[in-house]
């Protein structure tokens, strides 16, 4: 079917110019209802007057007429149902018929064979004026001093755009996939400020995340806002669920603990307006202002709860700890480019408190341990598996980048099945499960100590990137290699 789809498409278009825009692009035929929008309309109108009297029906159901009113309109060459509206007229006296209007015109439009212009596919661009060496032969509505209009049309639609765009906001994605009689029942929470909504595949992972949370039926994302509004049940779930499955909890080192140093002590705080990842990385930035504190953890709440780790040998004053965690801007830079973020954090409450933390548990809490699986490791018997386990000397902070060492080792040598990291005693350390018949741990070494790793993804994009992680293995440690900015969290 795809090749024939594209042998069409080739043929066309060698005997038909513009043969996908006029012929098989949906979007197209759908932008042909504004040659005729009274029959369009009316199949709109229609459409509204069912929804507000209770009738479920689905917007394809007006959009299926549309897109077949539009192709009836291109293959006939008609129009009809029109209001009055500018129109190209010819002055036939006038016209020395040198054919370049036909020549200019992007639609293939022979516009020297009008009177007035009233093809399907003119729409107004005002090529043919340009280039007709004849005054007074072609213009709109027989008035031949306006070769100006479309450009000054142009100008005004895009003014009028930027006006309505700083105005109005339409939704980056809005989907409802719940029964549709729970519509008109259904519950709205509004959220702003999660800066993880910045596009329209962060929307649909939002969306996605969504769809797992029991009696959430609908979602609508707003990017200039950073807003989302999810349409819910009320009788399968409450706002307080949906916020605590949208929460991110936090686990952010700000600095390694000193060697000298083997249990930390506790800060408790409340704080309000901190929810995403985001917020996650900017307290990280901020709390490094503050000498003595490692790291700290979040936990859902109404004001979220925190953690705060520091070193017992310095004393942390509460009052200047809020001061900057309340900052108003935070700047920084980040692969030599400065940035600035308008901050809103409100700390309602900060204690310090008799609660210790181990180090070696501190180090354990902060490491993103990683297990992941390739090439069908699943089919293989554990005997014909074997385990090479180093010691890992050198790691990214706060991210986890064990599936681009997984995604470059386990392509290369189709042996590796399997890619593990945690903490295990006071150290980190990484474990590699390969097949013994397909390779040995020499080639599962070499594979992993790289400096480069290369990253394939799903789109067939391919991109190389200085590998994050450094090993040690049989008392011997590969050269620390300095991560790319885009693999630091600092």
């Amino acid at each position: 079917m795809a090749i024939a789809s594209i042998a069409v498409l080739v043929l066309g278009s060698i005997f038909f110019r513009m043969f996908w825009c006029k012929y098989a692009c949906p979007l197209g035929a759908l932008s042909n209802i504004f040659m005729f929008p009274v029959p369009a309309f009316t199949i709109v109108l229609v459409f509204l007057g069912m929804i507000i009297l209770g009738v479920q029906v689905s917007f394809f159901y007006a959009l299926i007429p549309l897109a077949i009113l539009g192709y009836a309109g291109e293959i006939s060459g008609k129009v009809f149902g029109q209001l009055p509206r500018l129109k190209i007229t010819r002055d036939h006296e006038t016209c020395i018929d040198c054919k370049k209007c036909d020549q200019a015109c992007p639609q293939g439009i022979d516009v020297s064979q009008y009177k007035q212009v009233n093809h399907i596919d003119c729409h107004n661009c005002g090529e043919c004026l340009g280039v007709c060496p004849v005054d007074q032969t072609l213009g709109f509505n027989k008035t031949y001093r306006t070769r100006w209009l479309p450009a000054a049309l142009v100008v005004a639609l895009f003014l009028t755009g930027l006006f309505a765009g700083n105005q109005f906001e339409i939704p980056t994605v809005r989907t409802f996939w719940g029964n549709p009689q729970l519509k008109g029942n259904a519950e709205t929470l509004n959220m702003e400020d999660l800066r993880d909504i910045k596009c329209y595949g962060s929307s649909m992972a939002f969306v996605n995340h969504m769809k797992q949370v029991a009696g959430v039926v609908g979602v609508s994302t707003f990017v200039k806002n950073h807003e989302v509004k999810v349409q819910y049940d009320p009788s399968r779930t409450t706002k307080k669920k949906i916020k605590k499955a949208i929460f991110s909890p936090a686990r952010m080192m700000v600095t390694e603990p000193s060697p000298t140093t083997d249990s930390l002590l506790v800060i408790r705080g409340e704080i309000n307006n901190f929810f995403d990842a985001y917020d996650n990385r900017f307290m990280t930035r901020l709390l490094k202002q503050i000498p003595g504190v490692y790291g700290f953890e979040t936990f859902y709440g109404e004001p979220v709860q925190m953690k705060i780790y520091r070193d017992p040998h310095v004393e942390v004053d509460l009052y200047q700890l809020r001061q900057v965690m309340e900052q108003d801007q935070l700047q920084y830079k980040q692969a030599g480019v400065k940035y600035t973020e308008e901050l809103n954090f409100d700390v309602v409450e900060l204690h310090h408190i008799k609660e210790k933390k181990a180090v070696a548990d501190f180090m354990k809490t902060m490491y993103r341990s990683y297990d992941g699986k390739a090439n069908q490791r699943d089919t293989y018997q554990e005997n014909d598996i074997a385990v090479f386990r180093v010691r890992v000397t050198g790691y990214p902070k706060n991210v986890q980048r064990g599936p681009h060492l997984r995604n470059d080792i386990a392509r290369r040598d189709t042996g590796i099945v399997r890619v593990k990291t945690y903490y295990a005693g006071d150290h980190p350390v990484a474990e590699i499960e390969y097949v013994k018949a397909l390779t040995d741990s020499i080639e599962v070494w070499q594979q992993m100590s790289k400096d480069t790793l290369k990253l394939t993804y799903d789109n067939g994009f391919v991109q190389k990137i200085r590998n994050p992680y450094t090993f040690q293995r049989f008392g011997q440690t590969k050269s620390q290699v300095k991560p790319q900015n885009e693999l630091q969290n600092d």
